[in-house]
């Protein structure tokens, strides 16, 4: 790496200002792992503390989905229109129903007990139609 110095820069104020952007990538760092590994993390765990590891249901219907948490005195029993959605993704592994641009329901293709991930693929197209996104 080379540095040119401006006539009549000190090398002080060079080391001072590259000093500052070695501190602002490490906060932008530091803002990015924290956003997109800690939060998540933090986030499931809190999850997993309120419902545990028991399964959840998703059943479709014609004009909505409901969502089904079994965990004693915390069951929720949610019912979704397919309207409240403003997308859908489809990836390799499964789907991703969003609610909102920061939550999203995750449905896992190799967790279907009736139907199948291609049923709810067709399905989802002709609900949603352009917010229906397939990333495979």
């Amino acid at each position: 790496m080379f540095i040119a110095l401006e006539d009549g820069a000190k090398l002080s104020e060079t080391s001072y200002s590259l000093f500052q952007i070695v501190i602002a990538i490490g906060f932008i760092v530091y803002v990015l792992i924290h956003r997109y590994v800690i939060m998540p993390k933090n986030n499931l765990k809190k999850i997993k503390s309120k419902y545990g590891e028991n399964p959840v249901h998703f059943d479709f219907e014609e004009k909505y989905f409901t969502v089904n948490v079994e965990n004693g005195a915390n069951s929720q029993n949610i019912s979704i229109g397919y309207d409240r959605l403003i997308k859908a993704k489809e990836v390799k592994d499964c789907f991703f129903l969003y609610t909102d641009k920061r939550h999203a329901y995750a449905i896992r293709k190799s967790a279907f007990v009736t139907g199948s991930p291609e049923d709810l693929s067709v399905y989802m197209k002709k609900a949603l139609g352009k917010k229906f996104i397939i990333r495979l």
